[in-house]
C-alpha cells in the first residue's frame, strides 16, 4: 500500500512533506483502516521512514534511518519497500 499511495502522490510533484500530505489523504479517502494506514505513512514519514544516503564523491549507500525497520521487514518476507533518499 504505501508503494501505491507513493506512486499517486508523487504525481503532482513538490516538496517532501507536500507528496506526504497528499498520500494522507488519499489513503483516507480509500479507506483503509486506521493501522494500515499509520504503518504505510510511517515509510513515508521524512521523521520516521527508512532514509538511504551516501556521502558526496562516494557511491557507497549507508541507511541514516530505519535499520531495525528494514530488517524487520525482510524477516517478514518482504522483498519491496519504500525508502526515501537524501539528497
Amino acid at each position: 500500500m504505501a508503494r501505491t499511495l507513493l506512486r499517486r502522490s508523487r504525481r503532482g510533484g513538490g516538496s517532501t512533506e507536500e507528496i506526504f500530505e497528499r498520500a494522507e489523504r488519499l489513503a483516507e479517502r480509500n479507506g483503509y483502516g486506521q493501522r494500515v494506514r499509520e504503518a504505510a505513512l510511517s515509510l513515508l514519514d521524512p521523521a520516521d521512514g527508512i532514509i538511504v544516503a551516501r556521502q558526496a564523491g562516494d557511491e557507497k549507500r549507508f541507511l541514516i534511518n530505519g535499520q531495525h525497520r528494514a530488517q524487520a521487514l525482510v524477516e517478514a518476507g518482504a522483498r519491496r519497500t519504500v525508502v526515501l533518499t537524501e539528497r
